[in-house]
């Protein structure tokens, strides 16, 4: 997870990330605005919603995130917001198929079992409207996310009836799966424990398909993390005596 990151931190500093990052810090002179960094950890899945009749199943894997969150506070409980996150997004997708081949020596069924390990990269710039309840907080929004990084581990094994010796296969690929923009909705829940710290619940599902060179699949991503987040602002309002 760690080298994952690394591998993908120097494309991110590519984005126009220290450009938000300045023009945000210029508009910090008012109260009403919250600016910080956040981290979270949790699971994610690509579920395929087109099984093509086999015997499909889709693990949960590890997955989370992190970046910078601006809010602005307007109104008595209200507040829009905005993040520059750095996304890791796994999952595991195995399927069982068996087929009928046709040769000279009659036919034979082939019994094939395949496993996609997957792990992709994304910047993901969520935009959300929320609602303050004293210390709890809820908001909704939506995402675009842009891929940086996609790589998918294959390995397999076909079993034969007329008794032929079982075959097996391995494959590494890095960039033939997965489009360049995903687009979800997303849901945050959060506590915070004082002015400046707060955890929060994070879910996010994908609307697009993400299989990419592959029009016969229809895959989307769903991600569920746990996180901290951390204010960089002091409270400017003034309390009365």
């Amino acid at each position: 997870m760690i080298s994952l990151l690394l591998k993908v931190s120097k494309q991110f500093m590519k984005t126009p990330f220290i450009f938000i990052t300045s023009l945000i810090l210029s508009l910090t002179a008012f109260s009403q605005h919250q600016f910080g960094a956040k981290i979270n950890g949790g699971t994610s899945r690509i579920t395929r919603t087109e099984k093509n009749n086999s015997d499909y199943k889709s693990y949960l894997k590890f997955s989370g995130g992190g970046g910078m969150y601006y809010n602005f506070n307007f109104g008595k409980n209200s507040y829009v917001g905005s993040d520059v996150l750095l996304l890791i997004i796994q999952g595991h997708e195995h399927l069982e198929v068996s087929q009928t081949s046709t040769s000279t020596s009659g036919k034979v069924v082939i019994y094939s079992q395949s496993d996609y390990y997957r792990k992709l990269a994304y910047l993901g710039l969520p935009i959300y409207y929320g609602r303050n309840f004293k210390k709890i907080s809820i908001d909704v929004g939506i995402q675009a996310s842009v891929i940086l990084m996609n790589l998918v581990n294959a390995e397999g094994k076909n079993q034969y009836s007329n008794g032929q010796n079982p075959t097996s296969w391995k494959s590494y690929r890095s960039s033939d799966l997965g489009k360049g923009v995903d687009l979800g909705a997303r849901l945050k829940v959060g506590y915070n424990i004082s002015k400046r710290i707060a955890i929060e619940c994070n879910y996010y599902i994908g609307t697009n398909n993400v299989a990419g060179n592959y029009p016969s699949k229809k895959e989307r991503i769903e991600q569920l993390t746990f996180g901290l987040k951390y204010n960089f602002l002091k409270d400017r309002k003034k309390t009365s005596e």
